[in-house]
């Protein structure tokens, strides 16, 4: 992955079984749950092979996947939509990512993009943010400009999928999504497919954004009367009409979480490294058992 091993994004994860197995780092300590750490999970980039223990991969599915780009669309101004074929079916779950091949020079670099819809065999859609050069002399984002620059009919490699960003077992619990920017697409994923269930759990979903024209899916969010949509601006100059909710994300999810019962929320977390990073120590600081929160770390 992106991180070269350094134990910050958690995709590496594997289940350690033996008499030995060493015990868990302060990364992984960070990223896994108590619960997953007490059956033997851990980070594969922090431990070597050893005769004591045997490692069992979460991700023995993943194959090869050839895609063609079949449409795309700006969903805003930074953000393309884009909708890829596979001539052969996949199997995979509404969270779970793809690792694209992206050719560069004389080298294949990997970007991961989590699939946008709850699943569909042969149709995969994608939402890229594309990077711009930061400043003169600096190249914009391989990866994103590769792709968003692609047109109808072009193929890419993909692997996959990959990834434990799914919802819970059926319970009784509300389903809480807390995103922002590119975030919406597993978030948007994991909604469909808890909708599409025969008795969807409650759901409420807080979006951030910085300006209105960057709330990705608004219409399709606002029009389902089954989920409680809340989007947050953090930008708004007073001269704009926005009448709804302003400031962080995390900061407007955390007011509404206080008067809910701790014990019964299942949250989901996927955004930018400053918003999960403070999303995170705001549930952990308002008591929400950590077994409870799961999130996606796609700034890596």
């Amino acid at each position: 992955s992106s991180c070269g091993g350094g134990g910050t994004c958690g995709l590496c994860k594997v289940t350690l079984q033996g008499s030995d197995i060493p015990s868990p780092k302060a990364a992984e300590k960070a990223l896994l749950s108590a619960n997953e750490l007490d059956a033997g999970m851990r980070l594969s980039c922090q431990h070597r092979t050893s005769t004591n223990y045997e490692v069992k991969l979460h991700n023995e599915g993943v194959s090869d996947i050839a895609l063609t780009l079949d449409s795309k669309r700006q969903l805003t101004p930074s953000i393309m939509e884009l909708t890829f074929v596979s001539s052969e079916p996949v199997n995979y779950e509404a969270g779970q990512f793809m690792q694209f091949r992206i050719p560069h020079l004389n080298e294949i670099l990997s970007r991961h993009y989590s699939v946008a819809t709850r699943p569909h065999p042969t149709r995969f859609v994608f939402n890229v943010r594309q990077l711009p050069s930061p400043s003169e002399g600096v190249p914009p984002g391989i990866g994103s400009n590769y792709l968003c620059n692609l047109e109808p009919g072009a193929h890419v490699d993909a692997i996959g999928p990959f990834g434990d960003f799914q919802l819970t077992k059926q319970n009784n619990h509300t389903q809480v999504f807390i995103g922002g920017g590119a975030g919406i697409a597993p978030l948007r994923a994991l909604i469909q497919s808890e909708l599409a269930a025969g008795s969807p759990r409650r759901c409420i979903f807080f979006y951030g954004a910085r300006y209105e024209k960057e709330l990705c899916y608004r219409d399709e969010f606002e029009r389902d009367e089954r989920l409680n949509y809340i989007p947050v601006l953090s930008e708004v100059a007073k001269s704009d009409a926005w009448a709804g909710h302003t400031g962080f994300v995390h900061e407007t999810a955390m007011k509404w979480l206080a008067d809910e019962n701790k014990d019964t929320l299942d949250v989901y977390v996927c955004g930018p490294p400053p918003m999960l990073k403070a999303t995170l120590e705001s549930l952990a600081d308002f008591g929400v058992p950590r077994e409870q929160v799961r999130f996606d770390d796609f700034g890596i």
